[in-house]
């Protein structure tokens, strides 16, 4: 009974979790996950998903089964993303908090979802920047698994939408302080067509503040900024130029 479970746990990397669509791809059908499970080669995690029995899994191994097993169009992204890029020195980043984001009515698995990975999930469904745009994701290892996370230009954006209410204005724009090297074709389609008028006035201003040489690369006018203020800090000082609110101590 043993040879096919034999046969994917040799191909089972420490950590990853496998769901039971994919072992039924492999020719496990449903009764035999069952009746492994029972026979304590597999132990479930929750319902569609399973993990070596005694071994220890890694938000890394979930992640990679919804993006590569289920095919999800989930990712890593907004300061996680900058962490796992080297920018880790500049950015007040507690292991607990991962940032993720997918599309709009996605349904991730609950397994995922309730699963105690020791890091806080944080899920964001929408689609203020385009999915699209191969050029704004970059494939990184982490935890010995090969995951799909925003590239900089993008993960500042997922960054700023956060703002004010669970991203410090501040912090934002010290962060935009060591991008020094994002590429401004990239953030130029993403700021194109990025549908957040918060995010794209914040990026600007935070981009001019810090004056990077990138800066002077982009087209401002071919962005919509749209119309009307936009109270990003509650009695703070309005900007003109953006028509954004912003805190005092940020004006010298």
């Amino acid at each position: 009974m043993g040879t096919k479970i034999n046969q994917i746990i040799k191909l089972w990397s420490p950590g990853l979790v496998l769901t039971s669509s994919f072992l039924k791809e492999q020719g496990i059908n449903y009764d035999q996950q069952l009746s492994y499970k029972n026979s304590g080669w597999l132990e479930s995690i929750g319902q569609g998903a399973y993990k070596r029995t005694d071994d220890l899994i890694h938000w890394a191994g979930g992640l990679n089964a919804l993006q590569k097993q289920l095919g999800l169009q989930i990712h890593l992204g907004g300061k996680s993303a900058l962490v796992h890029q080297g920018y880790s020195h500049y950015v007040q980043f507690q292991e607990q908090n991962l940032f993720l984001f997918t599309i709009k009515n996605s349904k991730l698995p609950k397994w995922f979802r309730t699963y105690d990975w020791n890091s806080g999930l944080r899920i964001t469904r929408t689609v203020f920047l385009p999915y699209n745009f191969a050029e704004s994701f970059t494939v990184k290892k982490i935890n010995g698994f090969a995951l799909k996370i925003s590239t900089p230009e993008r993960a500042v954006l997922e960054m700023l939408y956060y703002v004010p209410q669970k991203q410090a204005f501040e912090e934002a724009l010290k962060i935009f302080e060591f991008m020094t090297s994002l590429r401004p074709d990239v953030v130029q389609l993403l700021l194109e067509s990025c549908n957040s008028i918060k995010v794209k006035r914040l990026f600007l201003y935070m981009a001019e503040k810090q004056n990077h040489s990138w800066f002077n690369a982009l087209k401002p006018d071919r962005v919509n900024l749209g119309s009307g203020k936009r109270v990003i800090v509650k009695n703070g000082v309005l900007n003109h130029k953006y028509y954004i609110t912003t805190p005092r101590e940020t004006q010298t």
